[in-house]
C-alpha cells in the first residue's frame, strides 16, 4: 500500500498571489500580484522587512544569473537587482512588447543570457553583459503554419551547445539551435501547452497545458524530439513542471490547486499533495540548504514548503 503524502513542512502566506518563487542562499524570494518581491527566512521562516518593488504589474518570474537577479513583470519589464550590503540595486534591463504568461529563461552561457518572449511567435535572447540583442528565434516566413503565442520557455544544453525549446499556443514544440538560429525539430502535441522541463541528464522531458493530458518526449541522438509516452492527469489545468535536480521526481503545479509527483525515472505518479485551495502558478527546488524543500505558490496567496521524498530510499 502507497504511503500517505506527508502534509507540508510550513506554509507561508502572502497578502496577494504568489507567481514566482526562487530560492537564494538562505533566503526564499516570492515575487507576487502587487509586483513585490518578499524575502523569506528560511531559518525563521518569517518575512523580512526588506521587500523589492519590482513595478506595478505581477512579477511572472525570478531568475538567477551569477549574482544577478533577473525580474519579469507581467508588462514586459525586465529589470536586473544586485544586492548590496543591505539594500539592492535595481536598472532596466528589457521593455518587451509581450503581455502573456509564459516566463524568461536564463542560462550563464556568453557571460549569461535572457530569453524573452515576443509577439507573433517570435523570441529574442539578450546578453547580460552588453543589455543587448545577440539572435532571434523566428518563424520561416514561408511556414504557413499558425503557432500562435509563446507559452513556455527553456534553455538546454545539447554537447555544451545551448538549444531552446519553446511551447506555443497551438500545441507545437519547438527545438532551436543558437548556432544557426533556426528550428531542428518539431513535436505536435495538445493544444496550448503552458509549461515544460527538461532534464540534460537523461536528455529527456516533459509538457503540459490547459487539457489533462502530459506529454513524455526525449531528444535522440540526431537533435530530434521524439514522443514517448503521453499520461492523463485527474483535471484539466497545468501552471508550472519542474523536475527536481537530482532527477528523482517531477513535480506538476496544476489549476485544481493539486501538486502532482511523478517519478521521473518510471513516469509512475507518486503522490497528489493538497495543501492549495487555488492554481498551484510555480514550484522551485532547494539544494544545498539543510533540508532540500520543495516549495509552490499560487492563487490562494499561500507558500508551501515540503520536505519530500528525500531520503536515500525513495
Amino acid at each position: 500500500m502507497a504511503l500517505k503524502p506527508p502534509d507540508a513542512a510550513y506554509v507561508l502566506r502572502e497578502e496577494t498571489t504568489v507567481h514566482s518563487l526562487l530560492f537564494m542562499g538562505d533566503k526564499l524570494l516570492a515575487g507576487t500580484e502587487n509586483g513585490k518581491i518578499s524575502e523569506w527566512n528560511l531559518t525563521t521562516f518569517r518575512k523580512e522587512e526588506t521587500v523589492l518593488n519590482a513595478g506595478k504589474s505581477a512579477c511572472m518570474a525570478l531568475k538567477l544569473l551569477s549574482n544577478t537577479l533577473v525580474t519579469q513583470e507581467r508588462n514586459g519589464h525586465i529589470n536586473l537587482w544586485t544586492p548590496q550590503e543591505s539594500s539592492w540595486s535595481v536598472s532596466k534591463f528589457v521593455q518587451l512588447d509581450y503581455y502573456g504568461f509564459s516566463r524568461i529563461d536564463v542560462a550563464e552561457d556568453q557571460g549569461g543570457i535572457v530569453a524573452c518572449p515576443k509577439k507573433n511567435s517570435d523570441v529574442e535572447i539578450y546578453s547580460l553583459k552588453s543589455h543587448s540583442k545577440i539572435l532571434s528565434f523566428e518563424k520561416d516566413k514561408d511556414d504557413n503554419v499558425t503557432l500562435g503565442e509563446i507559452m513556455a520557455l527553456k534553455i538546454i544544453h545539447i554537447h555544451s551547445e545551448p538549444y531552446l525549446l519553446a511551447t506555443y499556443e497551438s500545441g507545437d514544440v519547438y527545438l532551436w539551435d543558437f548556432r544557426n538560429q533556426r528550428a531542428v525539430s518539431h513535436l505536435k502535441c495538445v493544444n496550448c501547452l503552458t509549461a515544460i522541463d527538461f532534464s540534460e541528464i537523461t536528455m529527456s522531458g516533459i509538457c503540459g497545458g490547459i487539457s489533462n493530458h502530459l506529454v513524455f518526449f526525449k531528444i535522440d541522438k540526431t537533435c530530434s524530439l521524439v514522443r514517448t509516452l503521453d499520461k492523463e492527469i485527474l483535471n484539466p489545468g497545468i501552471s508550472s513542471i519542474k523536475i527536481r535536480p537530482d532527477n528523482r521526481l517531477v513535480a506538476l503545479g496544476c489549476w485544481d490547486g493539486r501538486l502532482r509527483l511523478f517519478s521521473w525515472k518510471s513516469y509512475q505518479p507518486l503522490a497528489v499533495l493538497t495543501e492549495h485551495s487555488a492554481e498551484v502558478n510555480d514550484i522551485t527546488f532547494c539544494t544545498g540548504h539543510a533540508v532540500n524543500f520543495m516549495a509552490a505558490g499560487g492563487k490562494d496567496r499561500k507558500i508551501s514548503l515540503w520536505n519530500i521524498y528525500n531520503t536515500p530510499s525513495s
